[in-house]
């Protein structure tokens, strides 16, 4: 004899398969941010402070670009500088502007040994998509 599938468990598989995606998923039409990290360039040396600068973009807007040192956070800013070479190179992503660059100086803490260290930059959109947008290996000298 054949075991019977209860009807109620197939309708609640059904309707398990069926259902729209969690509130909290990404929106699937949105494409991630990219951009460039310009400085620091990959072997530089840094002392007492680090500037980072570079530029970004996104199918919406950028809403902050993020540095990591060795993992962690140190400093966070926004899309403020200029870059008409990346409005040239990108006109699809430029919504009718030319500020497009990001610059910040991210103080290293007294704590932070001398040595290499690696810089991660991350762009944010204006839903929340994130990605890496560069990474270097600085040379800390005090």
């Amino acid at each position: 004899m054949r075991a019977r599938t209860p009807v109620a468990a197939v309708l609640l598989l059904a309707a398990a398969c069926s259902r729209s995606a969690d509130p909290r998923d990404p929106d699937p039409k949105n494409e991630l941010p990219f951009g460039y990290v310009d400085v620091p360039a990959n072997g530089s040396t840094v002392r007492y402070q680090m500037a980072a600068s570079g530029w970004a973009l996104d199918d919406g807007g950028v809403s902050e670009v993020r540095i990591f040192l060795d993992n962690h956070f140190v400093a966070r800013t926004t899309i403020t500088e200029p870059r008409p070479d990346v409005m040239k190179a990108y006109p699809g992503f430029a919504h009718g502007s030319n500020v497009h660059g990001w610059t910040v100086i991210a103080p290293l803490s007294a704590d932070t040994p001398a040595g290499p260290h690696t810089i991660l930059v991350q762009a944010v959109d204006d839903h929340g998509a994130t990605r890496d947008i560069g990474t270097s290996t600085v040379e800390l000298r005090r």
